[in-house]
């Protein structure tokens, strides 16, 4: 495996992980990647997911945990979370970011 990689915060890292703490306890994360993402992640064990890497597309390498928010990959050793996932895959910014999550939870409420 590869070194581990970090992706940068574009916030300090308490506030990030506040919001994702928030967004983690209102929001079933596993749901929306599979959703909107096409992730298809699928349980391995209690609150870990497993599935396709985003960023190296390696298959079922990626494991997300559904508390948390948090994602590593066994093939490139990228960790991020939730808010990179969603970045990196419609090319957004975190602020646009933040602000689709927000109206998803008072619009929807489904996940």
């Amino acid at each position: 495996m590869k070194e581990s990689q970090a992706i940068s915060p574009d916030l300090p890292f308490y506030m990030r992980a506040l919001l994702l703490a928030e967004i983690c306890s209102r929001l079933n994360i596993i749901k929306y990647c599979n959703y909107f993402l096409k992730l298809e992640l699928k349980q391995t064990t209690g609150t870990v997911y497993k599935g396709s890497c985003p960023w190296c597309s390696e298959k079922e390498s990626l494991l997300c945990n559904r508390i948390n928010g948090t994602c590593t990959c066994e093939s490139c050793g990228i960790k991020a979370d939730f808010f990179d996932i969603i970045t990196k895959h419609w090319d957004f910014d975190l602020s646009f970011t933040l602000k689709l999550l927000a109206w998803q939870l008072e619009k929807e409420r489904v996940f």
